[in-house]
């Protein structure tokens, strides 16, 4: 359990330093990274076996339409 905090923390702190580079990568990368993301999202939306995991992906669908 320690040795997981521990990890936590340095993954906190990795992550508050290297803030504005991983901004600026996602900046760069979105056009790439979006199109695979939504046909994920859709994949799981009309495909999912879970009723719940097809229910929150229309959901995020919906609302990043912003028609939710």
């Amino acid at each position: 359990m320690i040795l997981k905090k521990k990890w936590s923390n340095q993954a906190c702190k990795l992550r508050r330093e290297c803030a504005e580079e991983i901004t600026e990568d996602l900046h760069r990368n979105f056009p790439e990274i979006a199109p695979r993301a939504l046909n994920i999202l859709t994949n799981l939306a009309e495909n999912a076996e879970s009723e719940s995991v097809r229910l929150c992906a229309t959901s995020d669908l919906l609302d990043r339409a912003c028609l939710a």
